[in-house]
């Protein structure tokens, strides 16, 4: 197996816009909700969620990234 430079920065590449974007559609309907007057609650369950999605698709990227590298 060969080390390939550019295989690592395309993983950490797709690890880091995997993780800015669940961060920000979270940080944007969470923003909305709160302005909207839904109030904190639908905040709070809607980030448990996204946290749950996230720790479910994260082994799926992982195993992409780990093919790729």
């Amino acid at each position: 197996m060969q080390y390939s430079p550019g295989a690592v920065k395309a993983g950490v590449g797709m690890f880091a816009a995997f993780g800015v974007g669940i961060g920000l559609l979270m940080y944007f309907i969470i923003d909305s909700s709160v302005q909207s007057g839904a109030g904190e609650e639908f905040g709070m369950i809607f980030a448990i969620s996204g946290l749950i999605v996230t720790l479910v698709l994260s082994p799926i990227l992982a195993t992409i990234v780990g093919a790729i590298i």
